[in-house]
Order: C-alpha cells, then sequence, then structure tokens
C-alpha cells in the first residue's frame, strides 16, 4: 500500500524524452504513482544535491522554526526512499511557505515538484496549477 504524501520531486531528466515530464497537473498526478512504483539502487546526483541544499537552508536559511525543524532532516528522509519519485518532509503547517522555498530549488536542480493540493512546477519554469 502506497502512502501519499503532500509534497514530491522526481527527476524527469533520467528518462527518455519526455517520458516522465508531465505535460499538465491532471498528467502530473496519473504519473506520480507509477514513479513512486519504480525502484532505484541509488538516487540521481540533482535529487541528493536538491535535498542537501533544502537541509543546508534548514539550518543557515531564513526559514520559519517549524520548517527549519522539518527540513533539517531532508537528505537522511530522502535516502530512506527507494523509489524514483520521493516526498519530502511534510510540516506540520506553513504548506504555501514550504511550497515557495521547494519550487524554485526543485527548478535550480533540474527536477519535477509536485504539490499533491494542486501545483506542478518543471525544471524550464513551466507551473501547472488546478483549474
Amino acid at each position: 500500500m502506497t502512502e501519499y504524501a503532500l509534497f514530491y520531486v522526481w527527476d524527469a531528466s533520467l528518462g527518455d524524452g519526455d517520458e516522465y515530464l508531465p505535460d499538465s497537473y491532471d498528467s502530473a498526478g496519473v504519473l506520480l504513482p507509477q514513479l513512486l512504483e519504480l525502484e532505484v539502487s541509488t538516487h540521481s546526483q540533482n535529487i541528493l544535491k536538491f535535498a542537501t541544499e533544502l537541509q543546508q537552508l534548514a539550518h543557515e536559511g531564513d526559514l520559519s522554526f517549524n520548517l527549519s525543524l522539518t527540513f533539517g532532516v531532508t537528505v537522511a528522509h530522502v535516502q530512506l526512499q527507494n523509489t524514483f519519485a520521493v516526498s519530502l518532509p511534510l510540516p506540520d503547517s506553513n504548506m504555501q511557505e514550504a511550497a515557495r522555498v521547494i519550487a524554485p530549488l526543485a527548478k535550480k536542480h533540474g527536477l519535477v515538484f509536485y504539490y499533491l493540493l494542486g501545483l506542478v512546477s518543471l525544471p524550464d519554469g513551466q507551473v501547472f496549477t488546478t483549474k
């Protein structure tokens, strides 16, 4: 049984062509369960660099206390997962603040960011929302 979180990232550059690159929020919702079934032995360098930088922001950045605590364990959280798409630690509150931190960082590292409550951002800067 798959347990769903609210925030996911994946490295679409690892697929053939646009295989792992959604073209709408709805297509990302169809793609995500497939990516959660794909097992990996190690994560891409892009995901690991993203996780490291997010964790570093938690320790050194200007984030709320809640986000600093949450994102302070990002690397370990990601490394415990063996799926192509990885969930991110979930704050108890401040979801919008978290999304504003994650989306540009995911773009910087060439990742797709999927927010289950209505947003997908792509590495090229495109953003899709629910209609």
